[in-house]
């Protein structure tokens, strides 16, 4: 007899009320006996299994005494005592308990569970009794069978291992002991079976054992067994099952070997990795297609090119992804490859495919037939082209752009593009803005001919289109600086931002800025479209866009290459002029220097009448008047020597105010406001006198009839660099101020920048060549100082120019510091060379005067002859530069090679700028300008004299 006593709550696994189990009948569909009893052991309810047993019927069973029934009508005494007492234990303890009884050569097994009372007591019992004669004649057959089950384990292919629950070997058969192990039955017994897997599968059949052992369920996997210890393993699917032996639980494991599988399938994924890997290195998607065109197979590319993922292609029909109008195309090329008899079996088409977006690409597909292993159908790979026909389809259409350039206007090449950007993006409407400057309003508006004969929006002016500064869906365009898609386009609320009357209402919209050098130059949209706009209408636009620009370009090249043109004859023509003043000059110069010596003399050697000097003063005024104007002739020829000196800016341009009444004309007033303070500057006073022509005739060209001119100087004091809004490199310091204002016609605000740019004009043609504001900003700027141009359309203009004040000390126009004179008993030699025959008598003369002792030549031949013949030391070259034969700069070079310390002094009515040695001379220390006074010759011979040069 065997019993299993189960020490749990019974309220976790009976029913919990007497009213539970008061429909007994249910009883009678179990195939065991099924009763109830009460401590007295009479029989309180039974099912018709148990009535069968007693041999009455379930009504008149009820009240029996079952153990007294059991002992005396079946004469079982032992058997009704045992289970009297195994009652009376579980209304005692109120546990449910099964226990096993043997007679008449059968075993039984009952099961009591305790029935409580509403008040919680042990009131009743149900007895529930199993006939397992039969289950434990099966044990006893399977134990008698083990010597049976272990010769086939023995003759089992492959290897089979019974293992405790901790993995320890309890028996293996021979196979595993000697193919795979290679040591005898015995040595393995307990040993841990773990060590003859492969580490890496360790962990992994570990995790499937303690699954079968706690579920009971029977798992597999496939692991590497080593054999003979390692390295070498081959592959075995292990099946683990849980038993039960003599209530002990064990794993059966049982090893097939997959090693040849396994090899094949390794082989079968690396074939298909590479597959995959040179798939997935193509630009193209490679699909495969079965006979009915359903895709069983396609390369990760297909989310990359049309936005579908492989699972959401496969299964589906080839042609639902290509556009309605080119399905049926595909669709007879694929089943012409399947039923027409091809040597190549090779297709290859053009056709525009779906994205999963809606949109469409153009994809080129090469498709091959392929048979063989039961399966027919297409291997393909798709491109996608889309960007190699664009390129085409724009190629094509520039050199029909090309063609047209020189039979239509830019307005009428820009609408073709504007046109091509519509049908391309299947747009409704689309235009063209040319901007002006960053500052300014759109200066060429092109629509396009759907918008022109389809779209008339209103307003006075003739263009349909709505200005630039009138619309704003394209703002952000160039807030940007770079493409726009606005698909869910709204109007704006605000009343200023509202479309013109009758404007369509638009929702999706694609503007692309055009830049040059980081600046938008231009701006080409499209509107209306059917769908939402994507990339590809962003690639469209903006390469037709460039296309735009280039006519823009190209036609803006050919105006400008003809002002240009205009421009260089005009400044060419200035040249020559300036070559010829030049010329006229410098022979002027000879004669006034001819006649200011004289003058000069006859000053100073007669004594002469009260009205012959004046008459003579006269005479030299008109010399330096004359002198004055070969001045401005050797400026406009850009010829004048740059020689800055320490000048008064206000007498300097008080005795200016003649001259420049004279060019500005009578029916414009100069007015004059000369600052209380002396206005002291380091510069050329010829420079002056350019800055003040040019100020002066730029205002007057832009006054219209009568008007003033303000000419004003001050004092300023720049303390840090940011108290100079317009210039924030200045210099802090004290500076002096020119200022000229007039009342003409003011320059508009996007011409302000580029004034002093030259040949930059607003004049009209014949006015000036754009040189005159260049001019003053490079004087300015050579010395120092900086110029500044305020004006506003309609209100004047203001120059202010800021020269850095000179605090040093100043001797008058006519003072000049006298060098100190050479001691009584030097006497020094002059060698004066000179082809102008009545300057070389005035030079000669004058220094003589002096004190020193002249040589005179009128070619430079004949003063290297005296100079070869002088006896003594010659001190002083004074030489003319430009002479017949020879000039002066090679004339001292020879003489400098037999007298070395010889010291040369140029005189020239030309300037240095001219003379092509500028290494010979310093026009600050021996070069002196024709026509000068004699004083300032003795003076410039005697500084040189002095020097240490």
């Amino acid at each position: 007899m065997r019993e299993e006593v189960e020490l749990t709550n019974t309220s976790a696994s009976r029913p919990q009320t007497e009213e539970a189990f008061r429909p007994f009948a249910l009883f009678d569909i179990f195939p065991d006996k099924v009763f109830m009893i009460n401590p007295q052991g009479v029989i309180l309810e039974c099912n018709a299994v148990f009535a069968a047993y007693m041999s009455r019927s379930p009504e008149d069973c009820l009240g029996l005494d079952v153990f007294e029934f059991i002992a005396k009508e079946l004469g079982l005494p032992d058997v009704a005592d045992i289970r009297r007492k195994k009652a009376e234990e579980v209304f005692r303890t109120g546990c449910r308990l099964i226990f096993d009884d043997e007679h008449d050569s059968r075993v039984f097994r009952s099961t009591v569970y305790p029935v409580p009372s509403p008040e919680g007591t042990i009131t009743k019992l149900l007895i529930i009794e199993q006939d397992i004669t039969e289950n434990r004649r099966a044990e006893k057959e399977a134990e008698h069978g083990w010597l049976f089950i272990q010769a086939i384990i023995d003759a089992t292919p492959g290897t089979f291992c019974l293992l405790d629950t901790k993995g320890r070997i309890l028996a293996l058969n021979p196979y595993l002991c000697e193919q795979i192990v290679g040591k005898l039955p015995g040595e393995m017994t307990g040993a841990n079976s773990m060590e003859l897997v492969h580490a890496e599968d360790r962990k992994k059949l570990g995790h499937s054992m303690k699954n079968v052992l706690e579920r009971g369920s029977e798992e597999s996997a496939e692991v590497r067994i080593l054999i003979r210890g390692g390295p070498e393993f081959r592959w075995f699917l292990l099946k683990s099952r849980r038993i039960v032996i003599e209530q002990n639980h064990m794993l059966i494991v049982i090893g097939t070997d997959i090693q040849d599988r396994k090899q094949a399938e390794q082989a079968l994924a690396l074939s298909e990795q590479k597959f995959r890997s040179i798939t997935e290195q193509l630009d193209g998607m490679v699909f495969i297609l079965d006979s009915s065109g359903i895709i069983t197979y396609i390369s990760p590319a297909s989310e990359r090119i049309s936005g579908f993922k492989p699972d959401e292609m496969t299964g589906h029909s080839f042609t639902g992804f290509i556009h309605f109008e080119d399905r049926q195309q595909a669709a007879e090329r694929f089943f012409d490859m399947l039923t027409k008899d091809d040597a190549s079996g090779k297709r290859e088409s053009v056709v525009r495919c779906r994205r999963k977006n809606g949109s469409c690409f153009w994809g080129e597909i090469k498709m091959k037939l392929y048979q063989g292993e039961g399966f027919c159908g297409m291997i393909g790979l798709l491109f996608d082209i889309t960007t190699r026909m664009r390129h085409e389809s724009l190629r094509a259409f520039r050199f029909r752009v090309l063609q047209l350039t020189e039979s239509h206007s830019m307005e009428e090449l820009l609408r073709v593009i504007v046109d091509e950007a519509e049908k391309n993006t299947e747009s409704r409407i689309g235009f063209f803005h040319c901007l002006g400057d960053e500052s300014g309003p759109d200066s060429l508006q092109v629509a396009s001919t759907s918008v022109r004969t389809n779209m008339k929006w209103g307003g006075e002016s003739d263009d349909p289109h709505p200005s630039l500064l009138d619309a704003h869906f394209w703002v952000d365009a160039l807030k940007v600086g770079g493409p726009v898609i606005n698909n869910s386009f709204r109007q704006s609320p605000d009343p200023g931002n509202a479309w013109p009357d009758g404007h369509p209402d638009i929702i999706r919209t694609l503007v692309v800025p055009i830049l040059q050098r980081d600046r938008i130059v231009a701006l080409i949209g499209v509107g209306k479209k059917p769908e939402d706009y994507d990339e590809d209408d962003v690639q469209w636009v903006t390469s037709l866009g460039d296309i735009a620009w280039d006519i823009v370009a190209r036609k803006f090249a050919e105006q400008s290459k003809h002002e240009m043109q205009a421009l260089l004859i005009q400044s060419q023509k200035m040249e020559l002029i300036g070559q010829l003043a030049g010329g006229i000059a410098h022979d002027f110069n000879n004669m006034l220097g001819v006649i200011l010596g004289n003058i000069e003399m006859a000053l100073t050697l007669h004594p002469l009448s009260g009205m012959m000097q004046k008459n003579l003063m006269n005479i030299l005024s008109a010399v330096n008047r004359s002198s004055d104007l070969t001045t401005q002739l050797l400026a406009f020829a850009r010829e004048q020597a740059v020689m800055p000196i320490v000048v008064e800016l206000n007498i300097m341009v008080e005795n200016l105010l003649v001259m420049l009444r004279r060019i500005i004309g009578e029916n414009i007033t100069i007015v004059w406001i000369p600052d209380s303070h002396r206005s002291l500057i380091r510069v050329d006073p010829a420079q002056i006198d350019q800055i003040l022509v040019n100020l002066c005739v730029n205002a007057r060209n832009a006054i219209t009839g009568t008007g003033t001119i303000t000419i004003e100087t001050g004092c300023w004091q720049c303390l840090k660099k940011s108290d100079v809004p317009f210039q924030s490199s200045k210099i802090p310091g004290d500076y002096i101020t020119l200022t000229v204002t007039d009342t003409g016609c003011g320059i508009d605000r996007e011409h302000l920048p580029h004034i002093f740019e030259p040949f930059f004009t607003i004049n009209k043609q014949g006015k000036g060549v754009g040189l005159g504001l260049a001019t003053v900003y490079g004087i300015v700027r050579q010395n120092n100082g900086y110029i500044d141009c305020q004006s506003e359309p309609g209100k004047g203009t203001t120059f202010i120019i800021h020269f850095p004040r000179h605090s040093g000390s100043y001797f008058g126009p006519d003072l000049q510091e006298e060098p100190s004179v050479r001691e009584a008993d030097e006497k020094v030699t002059v060698l004066l060379v000179e082809d102008e025959p009545d300057i070389l008598n005035l030079c000669k003369l004058e220094l003589e005067k002096n004190g020193y002792t002249v040589l005179s030549a009128s070619t430079p031949f004949e003063a290297l002859s005296i100079a070869a013949n002088f006896p003594d030391r010659i001190a002083l070259l004074l030489t003319d530069v430009v002479m017949p034969q020879m000039n002066g700069c090679d004339l001292a070079k020879k003489l400098l090679l037999d007298i070395p310390h010889l010291k040369t002094l140029f005189m020239s009515g030309y300037t240095p700028e001219v003379i092509d040695y500028p290494d010979m001379f310093d026009r600050k220390t021996n070069y002196i300008q024709k026509p000068f006074t004699l004083k300032a010759l003795v003076t410039a011979v005697r500084k040189l004299l002095n020097s240490g040069a």
